[in-house]
């Protein structure tokens, strides 16, 4: 037995007098050419008929995040498509640009805000330089969502570590938006972020946001309580020689039976601020002692 359903074509929504059929048994998909139904599709069956179309989405808004990441919000022109969309963190979808190509990008905003969706594009080619050309209201095609997302549902009840560095935070903040709008779902959240310099940051309205959470612990108050404690140990040039490997390295040594609680600290650079700060512990210690060898072979090797 087949139950018949219309299959879309063109871009007004409208339908050609074609049908497409649904084999119960197998499940398998069929053209019925001489097909002929009236009733409107919702956005699902849409979407289901045909999972490689490009939907059209319009641009709404573009923020600059760095000098070579732009954050573009996109809202699907079809009401039934915008309604029917849906992402867990984790997965991306396909962006094609008329004319010029496709390239799969990760999702950055959270499943919990319907309506829109998020992407954080790096320039580093032709197809990105163009869709960093374009404006609010330009068109673009999207396919999707495509990939297996993180496991959301493993998650709650647990603690929950995020570790991205560079670009990589991108579809990690899909994910922490997500637990952050569904708070008491999950335990203990720790985000460990990292990049090449601090101009090449990104998203940092959301880092002040998360940062003001008690029940988030950030990377940055590791780095801030080593940097105390190389100035304590070794003196005020040595914070100097503080880099993010060594952050990392600090976070890696802690020891499982410890437990990481920030406290708040005065910063010698910006002494008005009280910033989260790491307490003093074995593993700041050994990272500012490993961090100060380093640099002095550095520079006995004149790197």
């Amino acid at each position: 037995m087949m139950n018949s359903l219309r299959a879309p074509f063109g871009n007004d929504g409208h339908v050609c007098e074609c049908a497409q059929h649904i084999n119960s048994i197998s499940g398998r998909m069929e053209i019925d050419p001489l097909g002929n139904y009236s009733y409107p599709l919702s956005g699902q069956e849409l979407m289901a008929m045909n999972p490689y179309r490009p939907w059209s989405a319009r641009i709404t808004s573009i923020t600059e995040l760095t000098e070579t990441e732009k954050l573009f919000e996109f809202r699907f022109i079809d009401e039934r498509i915008r309604n029917a969309f849906r992402h867990k963190p984790g997965q991306f979808v396909e962006v094609s640009i008329f004319g010029v190509g496709e390239a799969p990008i990760s999702i950055s905003s959270s499943p919990t805000k319907e309506g829109f969706f998020e992407l954080c594009v790096r320039r580093a080619g032709a197809f990105t330089q163009v869709l960093h050309e374009m404006q609010c209201g330009d068109i673009v095609g999207i396919r999707g969502p495509f990939g297996r997302g993180f496991p959301l549902d493993l998650m709650r009840g647990h603690d929950v570590l995020c570790v991205a560095g560079g670009l990589g935070i991108a579809p990690l903040r899909s994910l922490i938006n997500n637990i952050h709008d569904e708070r008491s779902s999950f335990k203990k959240v720790t985000i460990i972020y990292g990049s090449r310099t601090p101009s090449e940051v990104m998203f940092r309205d959301q880092f002040e946001m998360w940062r003001h959470r008690k029940d988030f612990d950030l990377y940055r108050a590791t780095y801030c309580g080593l940097c105390r404690c190389m100035r304590r140990r070794y003196g005020l040039v040595a914070p100097l020689f503080l880099n993010f490997d060594f952050t990392f390295l600090t976070l890696l040594l802690w020891q499982p039976e410890d437990t990481f609680v920030p406290c708040r600290g005065r910063c010698h650079a910006n002494p008005l601020v009280e910033k989260p700060m790491c307490p003093d512990s074995p593993a700041l210690e050994l990272a500012a002692d490993e961090s100060v060898i380093l640099a002095w072979w550095k520079l006995e090797d004149s790197v």
